[in-house]
């Protein structure tokens, strides 16, 4: 059946498969003379001048085999995947773009024709392309949690989060178990100000959390731990820094975060030298673990040992000490029994832009 281009793009393949490609490319271009149109044919031939790394030709071809209705749809998101695997490679992944326009304009409702168009402009740094093109995915293919997922992980890079807050809502209407959407609902919710929410979200979001994703995971306890500090619930936050120290056990921030939120719950206080004591030797001459040093020293009583390491974080600082770090400077040296290092540091803050009202309280009560 010569006259049948079908059985000459299957005989032309089977001819590339058999290392025959004189006889295939001849058997290819005939049919493509007999039905230029036909996107079975201009198919194999794309494939041909691929693997000839003809970029002219394969687009050529691979675009008018994309324009019909002969070649499937997973046959032409697999052509897009081998070019999308070289997206930073601009050279070699040149292709793709008038591929990809032709695969939607013939596919317009296929989500992930879009998602893939997505990644494409996060290629070229164009993220409000890449944001327009994942809302198209949504809008077309609504029931696709993926498209979803990366709709609000756009959102999170470009911190844009009243976005965020909006289209983590309109995800989870749809899918409120997913603990991937829940996570950056809690995350818009935190950088909103509303900490109370965030927990809420969170904590839905570690209960939900049933697929291993690491890297979700320390991400969901991070976040969750800090939100709970901010309603006064440290105690908890500091427990919940235990799991974050199993998955990564040399993170000094993490130790010392443990100790600050023990401290400032005035709680498990042996527990919260322990912990800074494990990131002062990860992370020697840090002055923000320094201060949390002398703070839990502060809180369990012991006020010359809280003075020598307030004193040696105010020292190992390079801008000479931040407004938090002076403030609890003039509370180690009150509480020692030291006044006027006391007004001193607390002057400091002062000048640094510290809370006015309450720094000015307490060098009052000093009198």
């Amino acid at each position: 059946f010569p006259d049948v281009p079908e059985f000459s793009a299957y005989l032309g393949s089977y001819l590339m498969d058999t290392a025959q490609l004189g006889r295939a490319v001849d058997v290819l271009h005939q049919a493509a003379e007999r039905d230029p149109y036909n996107g079975r044919v201009q198919y194999e031939l794309g494939h041909f001048y691929l693997e000839r790394q003809n970029d002219k030709l394969t687009v050529e071809h691979f675009t008018r085999a994309f324009e019909s209705y002969d070649v499937d749809l997973d046959e032409k998101v697999s052509v897009l995947n081998y070019y999308a695997q070289y997206l930073y490679s601009p050279t070699v992944s040149a292709p793709i773009r008038p591929l990809l326009a032709a695969a939607i304009a013939q596919h317009a409702g296929e989500p992930t024709l879009h998602l893939l168009a997505a990644e494409v402009a996060l290629a070229e740094d164009d993220f409000a392309g890449a944001r327009l093109h994942t809302l198209e995915a949504t809008v077309v293919g609504p029931h696709l949690v993926q498209a979803w997922q990366q709709l609000v992980a756009l959102d999170g890079v470009t911190e844009d989060w009243e976005a965020l807050a909006a289209d983590a809502e309109a995800a989870l209407a749809r899918f409120p178990m997913d603990a991937e959407l829940l996570y950056h609902a809690g995350w818009a919710a935190s950088e909103l100000g509303e900490a109370a929410r965030a927990v809420e979200l969170l904590e839905e979001a570690r209960m939900n959390l049933v697929v291993a994703d690491p890297e979700l995971k320390f991400q969901i306890h991070l976040l969750l731990g800090d939100a709970l500090s901010r309603v006064d619930r440290e105690a908890e936050a500091a427990e919940l820094y235990g799991t974050l120290i199993e998955m990564d056990p040399q993170n000094a921030t993490l130790w010392n975060n443990q100790a600050w939120y023990y401290a400032q719950a005035g709680v498990e206080l042996d527990r919260a030298l322990t912990a800074i004591e494990r990131a002062v030797a990860l992370a020697p001459g840090t002055a923000i673990f320094e201060d949390t040093f002398a703070w839990v020293q502060h809180v369990r009583g012991d006020h010359e040992e809280a003075v020598a390491w307030m004193e040696r974080a105010l020292a190992s600082d390079p801008n000479g000490g931040s407004v938090g770090m002076w403030e609890n400077a003039g509370d180690i040296y009150a509480a020692a029994g030291r006044p006027e290092d006391a007004e001193r540091a607390w002057r400091t803050a002062l000048e640094k832009g510290g809370d006015r009202e309450r720094l000015l309280n307490k060098i009052a009560a000093l009198s």
